[in-house]
């Protein structure tokens, strides 16, 4: 039998390329990761489908809690074709 866990990964469905896809800095934005923190990435059109995905994904992981002074600001750079987040 699946775990609750397993379960809930496979409700998410899976995430799109195209979502992280960019040609320049500007495509890109900071978006939460799956525990909430704003360490993520997507191209600026499916910023809301990569949000959704992570924030299900989030829902099952036990996360530890996200302090700017300790962890640091992200920005959104476009890298090689894929949106990523660079540390400020």
């Amino acid at each position: 039998m699946a775990s609750f866990g397993a379960f809930a990964m496979s409700e998410c469905g899976v995430q799109n390329p195209f979502w992280f896809s960019c040609k320049k800095d500007s495509d890109c934005v900071v978006i939460s990761d799956p525990c909430g923190w704003p360490t993520a990435t997507s191209n600026n059109k499916f910023k809301n489908d990569a949000k959704n995905y992570n924030y299900c994904r989030g829902a099952v992981l036990d996360c530890v809690q996200y302090l700017e002074v300790r962890d640091g600001r992200f920005v959104a750079k476009c890298i090689k074709g894929r949106c990523s987040a660079i540390k400020n």
